[in-house]
Order: structure tokens, then sequence, then C-alpha cells
């Protein structure tokens, strides 16, 4: 199992690979791998965990945008 986490200051996103399907034989239409995982999500006194099907190349390009986002966001509101 792979997992990570988003971690902020009341709360964090959680995305744990459960079982990546059919690696390394057959490739997702969406890009790299299926997988069946869990995600939990906290935020002040809200929590919700639960299934998700994603692909590895969706978490990829989730993580692209994270990046952009970090460099690209300045200031303070």
């Amino acid at each position: 199992m792979e997992e990570f986490q988003i971690i902020g200051k009341s709360g964090f996103v959680r995305i744990n690979l459960t079982n990546v399907l059919e690696f390394p034989e057959t490739t997702s239409t969406f890009g790299g791998y299926d997988t069946e995982s869990t995600i939990e999500i906290k935020s002040s006194n809200y929590y919700v965990k639960g299934l998700i099907w994603i692909t590895t190349g969706n978490i990829f390009d989730f993580f692209q945008e994270l990046v952009k986002c970090q460099k690209e966001l300045t200031g303070i509101a």
C-alpha cells in the first residue's frame, strides 16, 4: 500500500492506494494505472473516509497542479 497526504493547519487530505489494478500489464485510458483507493478528508470538525477509483495518471496531474499553484500563488488574503 502506498499513501500520500496533504496537511493543512486544521486538517488533511490522505489518499491510500490499496490496490493497483493490472500492474504492469495494462495501463488506463486516463493515464497510468487504475487503482482502488481510499480517501480521507479532515477539515476542523469535518471528517469523511470513502472509496475512490483513481488512476496514477490522475494523481500525477493533481501533483503537477499543486506545484503550479505553489509557484504562482503569493500574498496574504
